[in-house]
């Protein structure tokens, strides 16, 4: 397992490290040649990096969900390994109805989703030109151990009321926002 970390990022990955693997240092935003040589003898990819905010402007979330992600896809095309690329369901946009794999991107819903789109469309740009890849599209996830949004998408749901806002998703208000939350029935 090589496990790249960002430089002055203040983030300590070894933690995650436990077992076995290494640290690589680099930015996925700058380097393809970097990231080529750190993948040289891996044998698949599993692509986490990424930006989430939605108060960020859509350059810097762009710079890193669509130029990095590209720039990573692009290095493991050189060393021919196999990439799991975990995007967002937000990338998906607005949609009309609950979604699906068949699913094609609506109306974006903030930076962050136009910037997970625009990393998807370079991803599935990529795999036309011969990287082998699987594109994930997660929904949230809330409960222990998340400290971002959980605790305040769980009070508004718990206190608030909320609406179906004619784009499929239940809407609520938070902060003067309308939010949205991704019901999980059953995670093990």
């Amino acid at each position: 397992v090589v496990c790249l970390e960002q430089p002055n990022a203040g983030n300590d990955v070894r933690a995650y490290l436990r077992y076995r693997g290494r640290v690589a240092m680099g930015d996925i935003c700058e380097d393809v040649d970097n990231l080529t040589h750190h993948m040289e003898g891996c044998d698949r990819l599993v692509h986490l990096a990424g930006r989430y905010s939605f108060h960020d402007k859509a350059d810097t979330l762009i710079r890193v969900n669509a130029v990095g992600t590209e720039n990573v896809m692009k290095a493991a095309m050189r060393v021919c390994i196999p990439a799991v690329h975990v995007s967002s369901s937000t990338a998906l946009g607005r949609q009309p109805t609950p979604f699906n794999e068949h699913a094609r991107p609506g109306p974006d819903l903030s930076h962050y989703g136009l910037s997970k789109r625009l990393g998807d469309e370079r991803v599935r740009d990529l795999r036309v030109s011969g990287l082998e890849v699987t594109i994930l599209f997660p929904g949230a996830v809330l409960g222990k151990g998340d400290h971002q949004a959980s605790a305040e998408y769980l009070r508004a749901v718990a206190e608030k009321p909320f609406w179906y806002g004619g784009h499929g998703f239940p809407f609520f208000l938070m902060r003067k926002r309308p939010m949205t939350y991704s019901h999980v029935l059953d995670v093990r």
